[in-house]
């Protein structure tokens, strides 16, 4: 017998990937399929070809088969979820997910698995079947909910459409929500949802002729100014009176419904962020079963970050490989860890190294250095602590082995972050973004339980303080209930809710440093953009308020610089070389030098951020007066600015807690014809593949004077970029994204650790990807798929 998952390892692959198939299954499947492959003719039983699309053929379940390279395009679908549409002349129920636009989407393998559901990410508007493609009767989702159920069954278009509500606490990936879009009302499948928190004082509530709802006063909702349907969005608490509203109340209909009163009633209301697909993100707002869609941003994705020293730490390594058992999976999840120099101090010895449950050591969060060495050794002489010890060099194993697998995690220096955090006085910082340059101090906030009798009379308490109820049991807050009572009045609800959260917001801009002729032009440019990237914080919308909060408490900005290898390569110089490092000193003195006297300058004329008494810049302490002695050393110039004006300068006040951060930049450097952030360049010529894109690339300005000087990323000495990181990282008092390029079995594990080990030494704060150059990459030069990264950051 054949064994199939051999003769046709990368589709059983994928299979297994991401449908779950076993061998077993793949090889009866493939034995079924091989008629198909020498005649055509023969499908599996159940399958019926689909007309007009000759390489497809479907079952009455809805399982859609690819008969070019035998793997299925669909699985099995459940007809009673979402919106389910029965098309004339057809004997099977097709599901809205089940067949795009354009058939190429589905040979292109344009397929995306989330949370058990599958779909095919291109479909726009939910177009099930073209009639020049398929045979099958035309029909457009939006036109059909345009028109109403009534108008389309008459037309003769469909023979029904069921549309069946739910409470939103109740929606949950795969469920179609019909919401208002550019083209009309669209509808789109969830990806995700999840409860999010809005504060009392900015809810609202809108009453229309059609009903109420309530939302976030800063959400946007579709206003109509002219009566025949075109609108404009308006935040919902400058919605007036009088004014007209587009509404798709039941899902299936737009209503224009003028508003007749705004107030501002408070409910227990339940919120949700619904993660849709095609990069709309709705936050929807009710209870019972209305539900309506608010607005729409960007497509995101999450790092989630975690210290090496948690009891989970194995475990969360896991969740990115591909073998890991798909419940304990999260492979759109990336993978980041907070190390501190103690674990790696460990490591160089070869010696034990103990996990803990964070429940019982919680303050090891916001400890650093030599603090955070005191308080974990205690606890692990503790003998009342559970604990696991294993080998520190046997978690760095594990750790490198990910590296070469996934090219994740992200790994950020702890103590290194925190011993050069210039805004200490507001908190410590606990994690980075997703592109690993950020470094912000937030906090989780604390929980507060509101506590309402049935006499009206309100308690605020911390939600873990213990309260003693009538019956003698002591209870937290946070769990009262109506069963209890205090000093004989009843509970009559309790409310729990954040608060000091603090959450970091990216406001970024870079420097094209490809496009720059001479480096004193950086003080104008500086100028700009500071002002413009702080203006931002002002204009910006932002989707939660403890966002907002701390953005306008810290002014956060991070200004970098994007081009560094063409910047190189203009000049006759070689990425790596020591010339570069000491050109590049220059350089980032230069572009420190200007944003911070900037933002100075800036807080002269509009005020210093909220929080600036007690910062390093209050003190005249700028980040090259923290940075690392060891990286001081790589370079022989001497310093050109002037500091110690710069420093009475700064301690007058500063505009923005935090000012410089250099970001991958991979899209926008393609776009402005430039190299991507301070990387070195791919090669000189190839197709990267990115946001769904193919594009090809050339190094910018390649010409016969610059080929020498354009090496590519897998053919420098690793050890090089480290270097050149360390003199950068001197001069930005945030961080940088530092990707790392190996090519497949050119450097063994302990080779990589010890690039990293060296970064730490030299001061460096984050390592961003390690991206492996493989054989089957090299057998196709031209082209690279680009990793999976912040949008934002890009």
């Amino acid at each position: 017998m054949i064994d199939f998952t051999q003769t046709h390892g990368d589709a059983f692959s994928k299979a297994k990937t991401l449908y779950g198939t076993t061998a077993d299954e793949w090889n009866s499947i493939m034995t079924q399929y091989t008629s198909i492959i020498d005649t055509r003719e023969v499908l599996p039983d159940g399958f019926e070809r689909i007309k007009g699309f000759s390489g497809l053929a479907i079952n009455q379940s809805g399982t859609i088969i690819n008969t070019v390279d035998l793997t299925m395009v669909c699985p099995t679908r459940d007809p009673h979820r979402g919106l389910v549409v029965e098309v004339k002349g057809v004997e099977y129920v097709v599901s809205y997910l089940v067949l795009a636009t354009f058939v190429d989407d589905f040979y292109n393998g344009a397929i995306s698995y989330k949370d058990g559901d599958i779909f095919n990410p291109s479909v726009k508007n939910l177009i099930l079947a073209d009639v020049e493609h398929s045979g099958l009767s035309t029909l457009e989702i939006a036109d059909v909910l345009g028109d109403g159920i009534e108008q389309a069954i008459a037309l003769g278009k469909v023979d029904s459409v069921s549309i069946g509500k739910k409470a939103i606490t109740e929606i949950r990936s795969g469920d179609l929500v019909v919401s208002y879009g550019e083209v009309g009302i669209v509808a789109k499948p969830v990806i995700a949802s999840m409860e999010v928190i809005v504060r009392e004082d900015e809810q609202v509530t809108i009453e229309t002729a059609s009903g109420k709802f309530h939302t976030s006063k800063k959400h946007p909702v579709p206003v109509s100014y002219d009566g025949d349907g075109k609108s404009e969005w308006k935040a919902a608490g400058d919605v007036e009176v009088d004014d007209l509203l587009l509404i798709s109340n039941n899902g299936v209909t737009e209503d224009m419904s003028i508003v007749t009163a705004i107030t501002d009633e408070k409910k227990d209301i339940r919120f949700r962020d619904l993660t849709v697909k095609d990069t709309n993100c709705y936050f929807i707002a009710g209870d019972g079963d209305s539900a309506h869609l608010i607005h729409n941003t960007r497509k995101g994705a999450i790092a989630v970050y975690i210290e090496p020293w948690h009891i989970d730490i194995q475990n969360f390594l896991d969740a990115k490989k591909t073998s890991t058992e798909a419940r304990l999976a999260t492979h759109d999840l990336f993978p980041a860890l907070w190390v501190n120099d103690l674990f790696f101090e460990r490591a160089n010895n070869d010696e034990d190294w103990t996990l803990f449950d964070s429940y019982h050591c919680p303050d090891l969060h916001t400890l650093y250095g030599e603090e955070f060495n005191k308080r974990y050794m205690e606890y692990e002489n503790d003998p009342t602590i559970p604990k696991e010890t294993i080998k520190a060099k046997t978690l760095v194993k594990h750790i490198l082995t990910l590296y070469f697998e996934t090219g994740s995690p992200f790994l950020l220096m702890k103590d290194e972050v925190n011993r050069r955090h210039q805004c200490e006085n507001i908190g410590v910082v606990r994690s980075s973004n997703l592109c690993v340059e950020i470094m912000n101090a937030t906090a989780p906030g604390t929980l507060l339980s509101t506590v309402t009798l049935v006499n009206g009379e309100i308690m605020e308490l911390p939600a873990d303080e213990y309260v003693v109820t009538d019956s003698g049991v002591s209870t937290r807050a946070s769990r009262l209930n109506h069963f209890d009572s205090i000093n004989g009045v009843g509970v009559a609800y309790v409310e729990n809710r954040v608060v000091d959260k603090k959450t970091s917001v990216c406001n970024l801009m870079s420097v094209n440093l490809g496009k720059l002729e001479e480096i004193s032009d950086l003080e104008e440019m500086m100028k700009v953009m500071v002002r413009a990237t702080d203006n931002v914080i002002d204009v910006n919308f932002y989707p939660v308020g403890h966002a907002r909060n701390t953005n306008i408490e810290n002014r956060s900005i991070g200004i970098g610089a994007m081009g560094e290898h063409h910047f190189l390569a203009k000049r006759g110089i070689h990425y790596g070389s020591q010339e570069h490092f000491e050109i590049i000193d220059e350089l980032y003195e230069a572009m420190s030098y200007y944003a911070i006297k900037a933002s100075a300058e800036i807080a002269q004329e509009k005020g210093s951020y909220p929080l600036f008494e007690g910062s390093n810049w209050s003190k005249g302490i700028l980040p090259i007066d923290t940075a690392n002695e060891d990286a001081k050393a790589l370079t022989s110039r001497k310093y050109t600015m002037d500091w110690d004006a710069l420093r009475e300068l700064v301690k007058k006040g500063m505009r923005n807690g935090y000012v410089l951060a250099i970001a991958p930049t991979s899209t926008i450097s393609v776009h402005t014809s430039t190299t991507s952030s301070v990387e070195p360049v791919y090669k000189r010529s190839y197709v990267e593949e990115s946001m769904n894109l193919m594009t090809k690339v050339i190094a910018p300005d390649l010409s016969a004077g610059t080929w020498n000087y354009y090496t590519g990323a897998y053919d420098i000495d690793q050890s090089r970029l480290v270097l050149a990181a360390a003199v950068r990282q001197k001069w930005i008092d945030q961080s940088q994204s530092l990707t790392l390029f190996i090519k497949e079995g050119s450097m063994s594990g302990g080779q990589l650790y010890r690039l990293y080990d060296m970064g730490r030494k030299l001061g460096i704060k984050s390592f961003y990807y390690l991206r492996t150059e493989s054989p089957e990459t090299l057998e196709h030069v031209e082209k690279i798929n680009t990793l999976v990264e912040c949008e934002s950051c890009q």
